[in-house]
């Protein structure tokens, strides 16, 4: 199965975007700002990665691992809210929405089981994440997976 992540905006607190298969959007999402792909600190480059279903013994439950993360290990697909929650992992929710002070995705929990209900039954799957406001990178990946410039 293939998904897609396009990212819509970004601040210097979170970036924001919306998660779909085929022609359906079908939740929101939260990673943090762009650091130069800092550990921990960054979200990961635009591009197509193979992610795999991975129980994880910290979460207890089975998350999604993005695999061949150019200087990256570890970035999941999970439950959580806020950037606190993210340490450079996608984050899932139904609706934007702020804690506290912070920007978040709310409903966590019933957009992760969205996507399980979309997943249910495979163990791998492509994610193909692009940007969708003016680029940090100064080009832009396409659906089709090329890049283009501008």
């Amino acid at each position: 199965m293939e998904l897609w992540l396009k990212r819509i905006a970004s601040s210097n607190l979170a970036t924001f975007g919306v998660l779909g298969v085929g022609d359906m959007p079908e939740m929101l999402t939260l990673e943090l700002p762009w650091l130069d792909n800092e550990k921990g600190k960054s979200c990961i480059r635009p591009g197509i990665y193979d992610m795999r279903r991975k129980w994880s013994a910290n979460f207890n439950y089975q998350i999604w691992e993005l695999l061949d993360v150019a200087g990256r290990v570890g970035i999941y697909i999970h439950k959580g809210n806020t950037s606190a929650d993210s340490s450079g992992c996608i984050l899932v929710g139904r609706r934007f929405g702020r804690l506290g002070d912070e920007p978040a995705v709310l409903e966590s929990k019933a957009a992760y089981e969205r996507l399980e209900e979309l997943l249910r039954g495979q163990d791998k799957a492509v994610l193909c994440i692009s940007e969708h406001f003016k680029s940090r990178f100064g080009n832009n990946i396409t659906e089709a997976g090329e890049v283009s410039n501008g």
